[in-house]
């Protein structure tokens, strides 16, 4: 009898030590209801005697609507005066009080101390404010991308838009295709059935993932029988543009269009009926449709010459550009910040936001040009070229052509035969 009370005593024993093991590992293995991620999986933030035991986490959000990096930190039991020391030290690079909304940011934690903090400056840098020997250092670094390039080829059977798409060219890449050829192919009216189009273009790759996309590197397009070439190339001083087969830049002294996504909802006209004014009237520009917030920017170089409210315009801009041109851009929703009148403006540049504010029947770019004061028609602008490739940059320009082209013509076939889009 007692060896076996001594057995019994033994199992009991056992399955007590075994029931408790199995109770213990479900508190590491039950998922946290959390929004944000972790690198590592722990029971709660709050069991404070468990994250002493991890030595290093990595917390990543997204910057919700009404956060500041002071409610953010706070968040993870930061003290006023340490968030204090890491905006401090991140001025140098970028003001943390302007974080905006649907920004990505990452916490370093040792344990439960904060250690740092990462958050994206704009699509191709980040900024990290980490402590080091007890006091806090920023550097700015470059998103690590992984450039690839890819080729789109297609036909015209419906529109520039539908057929680009059907055959895997991203949105953002055909409307920079349009700009490129804006001043030679007017695609509102011009494109025809049976054109057709090759692009050679980057993509961003992160970790493995298409995450954007890069510029285009060459295209053609095949318009009512004539070949239009574009090639980007770069000098030794590091300026960029589209250039033809000879060399003569494809870009003109001003844009074709203040924005990127556009449609023309109403045209430049000297006596058109006013919708909301019920009286005929002259329409000294061109009205764009697109949404509420799409970015406006400059058709030229020039300096800011009026910004503020104008009757009937609601929020303005006129920027000057010489002695003979101006452009004016109303019925803004808002301005690009530190503009001020004097303000010096860059081609492309953004300048402000589509709105429908003064007399307005909704969300609207209004685009004015001027020539010596007087009113001319955008669309009829015979806009100057910009200057060609530098004699003494032909050979490496030569160079740089002949590799795109010859790129771009080798993938064509390859492109066809995989669903019209080829990856390198």
């Amino acid at each position: 009898m007692t060896d076996l009370s001594y057995v019994k005593k033994i199992a009991v024993i056992i399955f007590g030590a075994a029931l408790g093991a199995y109770f213990i590992a479900l508190l590491f293995i039950v998922p946290i209801n959390r929004s944000d991620r972790e690198t590592n999986l722990i029971p709660s933030p709050s069991v404070s005697d468990t994250e002493k035991i991890i030595p290093n986490r990595v917390m990543e959000l997204k910057v919700k609507k009404n956060d500041t990096i002071f409610s953010m930190l706070s968040s993870f039991h930061v003290s006023p005066d340490r968030i204090n020391e890491v905006v401090s030290a991140s001025r140098g690079v970028y003001d943390l009080r302007k974080i905006m909304a649907g920004t990505d940011v990452k916490i370093f934690l040792n344990g439960s101390e904060f250690k740092g903090i990462r958050l994206d400056i704009d699509d191709s840098s980040y900024i990290v404010v980490e402590e080091n020997k007890k006091r806090f250092l920023s550097r700015k670094e470059q998103i690590p991308y992984e450039t690839r390039t890819k080729v789109a080829s297609g036909r015209i059977s419906k529109s520039l838009y539908e057929d680009a798409v059907s055959v895997g060219l991203p949105p953002e890449v055909i409307m920079n295709l349009a700009d490129v050829f804006a001043w030679e192919i007017d695609f509102a009216t011009e494109i025809q059935e049976g054109d057709n189009f090759n692009v050679l273009y980057e993509m961003k790759y992160l970790e493995g993932k298409p995450v954007k996309n890069g510029r285009i590197l060459a295209a053609q397009f095949k318009n009512n029988g004539r070949l239009y070439h574009a090639v980007y190339f770069t000098d030794k001083n590091g300026k960029g543009g589209y250039y033809g087969m000879e060399g003569k830049s494809l870009a003109k002294q001003f844009l074709k269009s203040p924005l990127n996504y556009r449609r023309i909802s109403s045209y430049f006209s000297r006596n058109r009926f006013h919708p909301i004014l019920k009286t005929y009237r002259p329409h000294h520009g061109i009205d764009y449709s697109a949404p509420k917030g799409t970015p406006v920017a400059a058709v030229g170089d020039g300096r800011v010459d009026f910004i503020g409210w104008k009757t009937g315009y609601g929020k303005f801009i006129v920027i000057r550009h010489n002695n003979v041109y101006s452009t004016a851009y109303g019925h803004l929703s808002g301005f690009a910040k530190v503009l001020k009148r004097g303000t010096t403006i860059k081609q492309g540049q953004v300048i402000g936001y589509v709105g429908s504010t003064g007399i307005s029947t909704g969300p609207h770019l209004h685009y004015e040009f001027r020539k010596n004061g007087s009113f001319a028609n955008p669309l009829k602008i015979d806009a100057l070229p910009t200057a060609p490739v530098k004699p003494g940059y032909m050979a490496a320009f030569k160079e740089v052509k002949d590799e795109m082209m010859s790129k771009l013509s080798e993938s064509i076939l390859v492109a066809a035969q995989k669903n019209h889009v080829y990856q390198d």
